[in-house]
């Protein structure tokens, strides 16, 4: 018995259309990728969650410590400021100039005594000294009077 055209789609229509036990599997195979999906974003989302958390702690700590040394530096810089460190620097500086002023006097002083050493050595060698093993005793005294660390010099030689 040949089958008619239209019995033949409803035919069709039958085989393509699940039945109502397919149709139920379907759905509680959807609903449960749904469901994974959902709970993997509920992870997702409390993983961002948690590492947020972290990173907003760390940057609390952070500001925290920058205020902290904001406040030492502003200490730090309001002592510097401060009446009685200025008098103290201004005293400290015009010591220092002082003492510089002084170190650069006994620099002259000692640089002018080498030069009279010096020249009281070219004096003390253009005269006839004994030779070194006479022995100290037989050097002749100085013509002339010497200051204190020129004699304890000459009497080394």
């Amino acid at each position: 018995m040949p089958v008619s055209k239209k019995h033949w789609r409803k035919d069709s229509e039958d085989l393509q259309e699940p039945s109502e036990k397919a149709k139920e599997q379907q759905a509680e195979v959807e609903l449960r990728k749904l469901r994974q999906q959902f709970w993997k974003m509920v992870g997702s989302r409390k993983s961002f969650n948690f590492r947020s958390q972290q990173a907003i702690a760390n940057q609390q700590k952070e500001i925290k410590t920058l205020q902290e040394e904001q406040d030492e530096i502003t200490l730090l810089l309001s002592l510097i400021k401060s009446s009685r460190n200025l008098d103290r620097n201004e005293k400290n500086y015009i010591e220092l100039r002082f003492l510089l002023q002084t170190k650069e006097d006994y620099d002259a002083l000692i640089k002018s005594m080498k030069m009279l050493l010096a020249e009281l050595d070219d004096k003390a060698s253009a005269r006839a000294v004994p030779s070194w093993s006479e022995g100290p005793s037989s050097r002749p005294e100085p013509p002339f009077t010497l200051p204190v660390s020129a004699q304890m010099c000459w009497q080394l030689l």
